[in-house]
């Protein structure tokens, strides 16, 4: 539609959670079925890539610790094709069934071996599933301790599985805590009408929304100063996955709502807006004398 470049002007902010396509915790696959399943990860994970390169995004990649010990050399291709590589986590595993231990464990590892593979330090973090809520705020310290300092995993709206009501909408400041320094916090898009907070960022709600309300929602948040924060998953571009027959409507809808068309409304996305990874942001932030 005519006049939707008009985003281009402001530097976006595009993540991506690079997970196999049976790892979402919508399925909620016990981890020894993983082995007998297709893996597809690479196939997807280079179709985006290409797709960057075409439209000149960049993106923070969000990588599972499982998946960077069974592909180095995706998430090698990742780096050295100009994008940054962060922390999903190890096995997918919602951060708010695992004792603060068992997170620790899990994240450090993961942190280990992707900047064992890019040779960067990671400094960023994503949640499997959002799933650090009102249940688990001790997360937020795991995650300082650890030595990162951005996180990207507190979607503002509750869901049946993940989510803080009002939370807020922009990027901020989460203080020190137990664990002395702050971190920046990247919540995914959203916007508030009328009481009401629609994400419009990602994952179903990107593929159910008609594009041109996402491109208002985008245009919204930009005209307010602020970039837009938009996810994606690596899965979301290959229609042809497989599909468990097994799977309860809900999740069903919830993982294939819409792939077929997804492809094609990601591309139009990333050609009328302009998009970079976190680290980009910040440094164009530092450049202009911002702080964020």
């Amino acid at each position: 539609m005519p006049g939707f470049g008009a985003g281009r002007l402001m530097l976006n902010i595009l993540t991506v959670d690079v997970e196999e396509w049976y790892h979402g915790n919508d399925f909620d696959l016990p981890r020894d079925r993983w082995p007998g399943l297709e893996s597809r990860v690479e196939l997807q994970t280079d179709r985006l890539l290409d797709l960057l390169d075409q439209t000149g995004a960049r993106a923070t990649f969000f990588v599972l610790g499982c998946v960077a010990v069974s592909h180095p050399d995706m998430v090698r291709r990742i780096h050295q094709r100009g994008h940054e590589v962060g922390s999903h986590g190890y096995y997918h595993d919602l951060v708010y069934r695992l004792t603060p231990e068992q997170f620790a464990t899990q994240l450090a590892e993961s942190a280990r071996v992707i900047s064992g593979i890019t040779g960067r330090p990671v400094t960023c973090f994503r949640a499997p599933s959002w799933s650090i809520t009102e249940k688990n705020p001790w997360a937020l310290d795991v995650v300082r301790s650890c030595g990162l300092d951005t996180d990207s995993s507190i979607f503002p709206l509750r869901t049946w599985m993940y989510g803080v009501k009002n939370a807020r909408l922009d990027i901020h400041e989460i203080g020190g805590g137990a664990a002395g320094a702050g971190l920046t916090e990247y919540p995914p898009s959203a916007v508030r009408i009328g009481g009401l907070t629609v994400p419009v960022a990602g994952g179903v709600f990107f593929r159910l929304l008609p594009y041109p309300a996402t491109v208002a929602a985008l245009r919204r948040i930009n005209r307010a100063g602020r970039p837009a924060v938009v996810y994606l998953h690596p899965w979301e571009l290959d229609p042809d996955q497989p599909r468990l027959p097994e799977l309860p409507a809900r999740q069903t809808w919830y993982h294939y709502w819409g792939l077929g068309k997804a492809p094609r409304k990601y591309a139009r996305l990333l050609s009328d807006f302009r998009f970079g990874s976190i680290s980009q942001y910040r440094e164009t932030r530092a450049a202009a004398g911002t702080v964020r």
